[in-house]
């Protein structure tokens, strides 16, 4: 024990320190393996992995003792039982999930987070992806993005609170601010836009568009199962191609009925009728 002042001096001082090694006021260092290094009580236990570093109160804490490998694990609490290749930044981030190649970071991303079924998972803000028991490859960016989802892969968020309430699905995309918050479950759907999706709250659905600047009727609302596609308002354009399915009550510009006016040269192949009381054919 060194109490005091400890100065070592000279052209290339060497200092060789074994074991768990305690600085000012109890932060602890140590070295449990090659190219591996803990800062703080307890963090990487006694693991025997390499190229990890944890910095913080019980970072990486619980990890397994032949596993993981690099790893990269920074607050308080965080990431107690990090996989493979992990990144986890900020306090009580990635709970006790076990799964490879996941990046938390923020206060509680993925902090609820447990077992080894969640993996390639990538969280960035407060609580983002905070449930998440049993998915894979999901993204989520900004504060309470995809908070609620457990069970659930490949889905997307980025906003604050976007899919915010979304317990389980799959394929679903969500940009804007509280886009999609409404939906608790359902597969497939693309919300783009602040508040785009169903205003009802608790609702479930799939295979829905959404593209709004709010809650309620949306400027442009689709089906991909069906495809037919929704557009509230008037819709204009130079040229259109395509079919027209309808009764064509407000469609304008457009000639209701031909008047036999024709120029340039006209072909006719089979009968040609002409009838009326009054009707000219000029085929000079």
């Amino acid at each position: 024990a060194v109490t005091g002042s400890f100065t070592v001096s000279g052209s290339s001082p060497a200092i060789t320190l074994a074991g768990v090694t305690t600085i000012d006021r109890g932060i602890k260092v140590h070295r449990p393996a090659v190219n591996s290094i803990g800062l703080g009580a307890n963090t990487l236990s006694t693991s025997s992995c390499t190229n990890n570093v944890a910095l913080g109160f019980n970072s990486a804490c619980a990890i397994d003792q032949t596993g993981p490998n690099n790893i990269t694990v920074v607050g308080s609490s965080a990431a107690i039982k990090a996989g493979n290749n992990t990144t986890s930044i900020g306090a009580s981030s990635l709970g006790t999930n076990q799964g490879s190649n996941n990046t938390s970071v923020g206060y509680e991303s993925m902090g609820a987070s447990s077992g080894q079924n969640s993996a390639g998972n990538t969280a960035v803000g407060a609580q983002a992806l905070k449930a998440i028991n049993n998915g894979d490859e999901n993204t989520g960016i900004g504060k309470h993005s995809l908070k609620q989802v457990s069970t659930g892969q490949d889905n997307t968020g980025v906003g604050t609170c976007t899919l915010d309430t979304l317990g389980t699905g799959n394929y679903n995309v969500a940009i804007g601010k509280k886009a999609g918050s409404n939906v608790v479950s359902g597969d497939s759907n693309v919300y783009i836009g602040y508040k785009a999706g169903p205003s009802a709250l608790n609702t479930t659905e799939s295979n829905k568009l959404y593209i709004n600047n709010e809650q309620g009727t949306p400027l442009i609302k689709g089906d991909f199962s069906t495809g037919h596609l929704i557009v509230s308002g008037a819709v204009s354009s130079s040229a259109f191609s395509g079919s027209f399915f309808g009764d064509g009550t407000n469609l304008t510009g457009v000639t209701a009925e031909w008047d036999g006016s024709i120029n340039g040269d006209a072909v006719i192949t089979g009968s040609l009728t002409v009838s009326g009381s009054s009707k000219v054919v000029d085929f000079t």
